[in-house]
């Protein structure tokens, strides 16, 4: 577990690519996951459905993903 933990805060301080990646993960999965108890994250999207929360949510997420596994 240790090793682990070294390894992850290895990857943020040599890569500040991959802490921006990250970053745009989560904002990602909050949008997916709280949307609803979020509503100036949809706002900030343009939208009021839950459809496109999920959609964007979804989106988001794995353009992070994306981002993560191109900058590791």
């Amino acid at each position: 577990m240790d090793q682990l933990l070294k390894e992850i805060g290895d990857f943020f301080n040599q890569n500040p690519k991959g802490f921006f990646a990250f970053v745009v993960f989560i904002f990602g999965v909050i949008l997916f996951g709280f949307g609803k108890k979020a509503p100036v994250l949809r706002l900030f999207l343009g939208d009021k459905s839950v459809f496109f929360q999920l959609f964007w949510g979804a989106i988001i997420s794995l353009i992070g993903i994306a981002l993560i596994y191109l900058f590791r």
